[in-house]
This record gives C-alpha cells, structure tokens and sequence, in this order.
C-alpha cells in the first residue's frame, strides 16, 4: 500500500510503501544483516570493517565478503532487492557500491541535514532513490528519518557541496522550507521508504535513553545506462 500525503514519488519526492516486503523477503534480508554484524562482534570479519562498524556502524554491500557473506548470498541480496523495488518505483538498479547496512547506537552526530547526490555520491547515477528499510519499528521507540517533502525540486536547482562538507544546518532548513514539510513517519519492519537523492533528510531528533536502530539503505538507479535496452 503507498502512503503519500502530498502526491507521487516525483512530486513529493518520499513515499511510504507499507507492508511491502513480504514475510519471507524481509527474513532473507535481516539473516544477512545479522551475520555481518555477528562476524563483526566476534572479531572474525576484516580489521578495516570492523573498524569501521566501530565508528560508523555501517556496512556496505560490498564489503560484505569481508564479514564471511558468501558471493552467492550477496548475489541473491542483489537479485531480491532489485525485484522488490523494480515493483514500487519501476525497473531500476541497484548501486552496490552505494547501499549498506546500518546499526546505529549513537545518534549524537547523526541529527545532520543532507542529501545523498553529494552526501552519498549518488548524482552521477540520476535519476537515483534512497530505499530505506527498517528493521525494528521506528518513530517511537527508535527514531526514523526526518525528511522535508519537495526539498528536492529546490535542491537540484543548487550547487552540489563536496561529499566532506555535504551537509545543511538546521537553520538554513528553516529558512528555505516550512515547518509542515518536514514529516518523520512511524514505520513497522517490512515498511519502505523510497525518497529522491536530492531530497533534504536526517535521523529524526528523539530524545531517548537508548537507540538500537537497524536499518539498510538500498540505493538505486534509473539512469537508462545501467537499464536493459
């Protein structure tokens, strides 16, 4: 089911597909999840990832060899996510260098403004999407995201900023867009959320005593390029 408040994908730039992944889809996806985060707890992954979950907590796709994922199950991570996003946004591909998982305990510096087309280095790939899954609820207990509705239609119309300085204060969102555009839904595992690379998001602001937020980001493309003919 598609939740958007305000219109489409292109006009608003986010939509919530509800109850998308199916049951058996979303098992595939957290048994990967939880065997590179386990490989990287038990200190048998690459030095340099876990290092790297140390101070980010991110694993990227293709780094998943690195916490002992077989090719043949990132393959058919690969082969999964493509299928489930081609049937809410439309034929696309994914970017593998681009997409990860996340485990985030610390959300201090994570109440940034950006977007991934220079954050994430996703504009040369345009037309591109961010299809975030959750995998605990979020919104309540654990924060979402916080994404500002239309931003994208003023964000391509501005320089993109280099990938280390990619960023947007507070203040500066304020100033260029209204309060009501800002939305933070709750989602449920299983619920997507598909934005544009050039849409303004952040970790939503919650004050809480603990954060356990599992997440992965599947970024896509639809750049004719890297589309069958």
């Amino acid at each position: 089911m598609f939740d958007r408040p305000d219109g489409s994908l292109r006009d608003d730039g986010v939509t919530i597909l509800r109850a998308f992944l199916d049951p058996e889809a979303l098992a595939r996806i957290r048994s990967v999840f939880d065997a590179a985060f386990h490989a990287v707890d038990c200190g048998v992954a690459a030095p340099a990832l876990m290092e790297q979950v140390s101070k980010v907590g991110r694993i990227n796709l293709s780094q998943l060899r690195d916490a002992g994922i077989p090719e043949a199950a990132l393959h058919d991570l690969i082969g999964l996510v493509e299928n489930r996003v081609t049937r809410a946004i439309g034929p696309c591909r994914l970017l593998v260098d681009h997409s990860l998982m996340r485990r985030v305990v610390d959300i201090r510096r994570r109440h940034i403004w950006h977007i991934d087309a220079d954050g994430a280095g996703t504009s040369s790939h345009d037309p591109a999407f961010n299809v975030w899954c959750p995998l605990v609820a979020v919104g309540r207990d654990q924060p979402s995201l916080e994404l500002v509705r239309e931003s994208h239609k003023l964000m391509r119309s501005l320089p993109l900023l280099p990938a280390a300085i990619a960023t947007r204060t507070d203040e500066w969102v304020a100033e260029h867009f209204p309060m009501h555009a800002r939305w933070a839904p709750e989602l449920e595992p299983r619920d997507l959320v598909a934005f544009s690379d050039y849409t303004l998001h952040r970790t939503q602001v919650l004050d809480l005593p603990a954060v356990r937020r599992l997440s992965c980001e599947w970024r896509v493309t639809q750049h004719p390029a890297y589309l069958p003919t």
